[in-house]
């Protein structure tokens, strides 16, 4: 049941993919360093 539904959705290529992250990979590692010196900065208990 629903065999034929998988495949009738498109999914984006895996070239498209990893262009994205190549692209978006350094702007997620700064974001994710300015986070994290956000969170230990932060002075109530997490």
């Amino acid at each position: 049941m629903g065999g034929g539904r998988r495949t009738a959705r498109r999914l984006r290529p895996m070239e498209q993919v990893d262009q994205n992250v190549t692209r978006c990979a350094p702007v997620y590692a700064s974001a994710r360093a300015n986070w994290t010196r956000l969170w230990w900065a932060c002075p109530f208990p997490h």
